[in-house]
């Protein structure tokens, strides 16, 4: 039997991604502790081997049936009960064992708390620049006639601004 968690202890609850990943724990906590689908998990050669040599243990705990019933229905209140596995709710559900069995349950929603919604600011709808929509409607214009004006198409104000360069050998 381990001996209960107190006030003043760091405890960190462990997942198979840390153990498979190689987490470095120490800095996370002074005990640690998981549940036993947890180290089922652990199937390859490197990661037994990594649970095998650490400096520390690991607790195989269980959390209350209380807790899994109210980390699921939680779960399913915010909606991500779909994402959550059995073992992911019953790990959730043993960090809540411990955290009241360290700190009590008064600090411990019962309910997710409910997202502040504030309705979308609409700007004011403007047009588009274009097609009739200038702010300058005088210097487009010349534009205009110049697209009139068969004998100006294709006429560039810089080309004809250009003095023509002999390049000839001559």
């Amino acid at each position: 039997e381990s001996k209960p968690i107190s006030e003043g202890s760091r405890v960190a609850v462990v997942d198979a991604n840390a153990i498979i990943s190689g987490l470095r724990l120490e800095s996370l906590g002074d005990r640690f502790c998981t549940i036993q689908e947890v180290l089922d998990e652990i199937r390859d050669k490197q990661s037994r081997q990594f649970l095998a040599t650490l400096p520390y243990g690991i607790e195989v705990k269980e959390p209350t049936e209380e807790d899994v019933k109210a980390v699921s229905r939680f779960a399913i209140e915010t909606g991500d009960a779909h994402a959550l596995s059995a073992a992911d709710i019953k790990l959730l559900a043993l960090a809540r064992t411990l955290e009241i069995e360290a700190h009590g349950q008064t600090h411990i929603r019962q309910h997710p708390s409910q997202a502040a919604v504030r309705p979308k600011l609409r700007s004011k709808a403007r047009q588009l620049p274009g097609w009739g929509n200038v702010k300058n409607p005088e210097d487009w214009r010349v534009i205009d006639e110049i697209e009139d004006d068969p004998s100006q198409q294709g006429a560039s104000r810089i080309r004809g601004g250009v003095q023509a360069l002999d390049i000839s050998d001559d």
